[in-house]
């Protein structure tokens, strides 16, 4: 009896085995969009060329587009794509010696994604073309619309990024910030932790909102106070004024840019409500 309930248990085991590493055929799956590997997301989209030929028709962009539209249909892009959405950002305020160093850990695939927008030009297309060129905006448009349909999280600090050159201009009438709008559209995107003036290329966030405001930022409480201080030891911009902000930020987009348009208020709390930009490391 013993042998018998042996075999049988064996046997039953072996059989479970073998039916495991069967495929269990159970019904074909039809009817599902195929997968996006190899596509072309601009030759593809006849409603986006329409549009772009409706809005931009002197843009001479067309090659443009369609090499951006082919990479976001690029597997290994996808992949990457898949892979910086799954793996959560590293929150990491000490190194393992205990300094502070708050910085945020991204995936490599986060990297490479960033790489492949920037290194398009998606946040520099509209100011290295030329303020005004028939054209410029609209087809930058295209190449952020695209981009979205690869990745979403990092068209924020790309938007920011473009979005930072028309005020950094505007604050801008001797040239004080000059350097970080040849930076902020070179086409370079650099991940590395460092100061700016060690970078060709740098990318621009924003901390507007605070706890009690929200949207409403007339209820920010940040103080900006203007300090004397050798012009030396600011980092790309030694022309500008020095300011010292103290308050707090909920929250601040894309933590690991080289800088961010801050909103702080001149002369108290009550005061004039202005934007500053500060960067990441004050100097090398």
């Amino acid at each position: 009896t013993v042998s018998v309930l042996y075999w049988e248990r064996t046997t039953m085991r072996r059989a479970r085995v073998l039916l495991s590493q069967q495929p269990a055929v159970t019904h074909e799956v039809f009817n599902q969009v195929p997968f996006m590997e190899g596509h072309n997301a601009y030759a593809s989209n006849a409603a986006l060329r329409d549009a772009v030929a409706a809005f931009a028709p002197k843009a001479a962009a067309t090659d443009v587009l369609e090499r951006y539209g082919a990479q976001v249909g690029d597997a290994t892009n996808l992949a990457h794509a898949r892979e910086a959405n799954e793996r959560e950002p590293q929150w990491t305020p000490f190194d393992r010696q205990g300094r502070r160093i708050d910085t945020a850990k991204f995936t490599d695939s986060y990297h490479a994604v960033m790489n492949l927008g920037i290194s398009h030009r998606i946040p520099a297309y509209a100011w290295n073309k030329g303020d005004g060129q028939p054209g410029s905006q609209v087809v930058r448009c295209a190449l952020s619309y695209m981009h979205y349909q690869l990745e979403q999280g990092t068209g924020c600090p790309m938007t920011m990024t473009y979005a930072a050159v028309p005020p950094l201009r505007t604050w801008s009438p001797n040239g004080e910030f000059t350097p970080w709008v040849e930076k902020l559209t070179s086409g370079v995107y650099d991940r590395r932790d460092i100061a700016a003036s060690l970078k060709q290329g740098v990318t621009c966030g924003m901390s507007m909102t605070e706890k009690q405001g929200g949207s409403d930022v007339r209820a920010n409480t940040t103080v900006a106070t203007k300090i004397d201080q050798p012009s030396a030891t600011w980092d790309v911009a030694p022309k500008a004024d020095a300011y010292s902000l103290t308050g707090h930020k909920w929250f601040t987009s894309a933590p690991m840019c080289d800088a961010f348009l801050t909103l702080a208020k001149t002369g108290g709390p009550d005061g004039q409500l202005s934007c500053f930009l500060v960067p990441r490391w004050l100097a090398p």
